[in-house]
């Protein structure tokens, strides 16, 4: 099976979960991943990239942060903008194998699977 194939299979067995799990059964049913990245249920950074950073990273990643515990200066998640810059980053620290961020883990896997989803719109450039 390539790539794509198996990300497209992945995002549609996500979507329906979140579908299921969020009462967006319209969204889970029409097969096409770009439902998630527009319309009311949308999962982009003010529905849900701004509050995930936010829960999970801005501890050590906000420029306000009075430690860091080692974060780099130059990686904040303080508005869009710069967590567009980083999505790369995100992606591979959160989602990779293995995960190193956050580093007390912790984060449950429907919010992984919603963040998987939510790099997979902003990449598409949805907002």
């Amino acid at each position: 099976m390539s790539q794509a194939r198996k990300f497209v299979s992945s995002v549609r067995g996500a979507r329906l979960a979140l579908a299921l799990a969020c009462g967006c059964g319209a969204a889970a049913d029409s097969g096409d991943p770009e439902d998630l990245c527009s319309g009311t249920e949308a999962l982009n950074y003010d529905t849900f990239g701004a509050g995930f950073l936010s829960v999970y990273c801005q501890g050590c990643h906000a420029s306000t942060a009075t430690d860091r515990y080692g974060a780099p200066e130059s990686v904040t998640f303080d508005d869009r903008a710069q967590a567009m810059a980083q999505l790369g980053a995100i992606r591979a620290t959160v989602l990779g194998s293995p995960a190193s961020m956050p580093p007390g883990g912790g984060v449950p896997a429907r919010d992984l699977e919603r963040l998987e989803l939510w790099l997979a719109c902003e990449a598409g450039g949805a907002r």
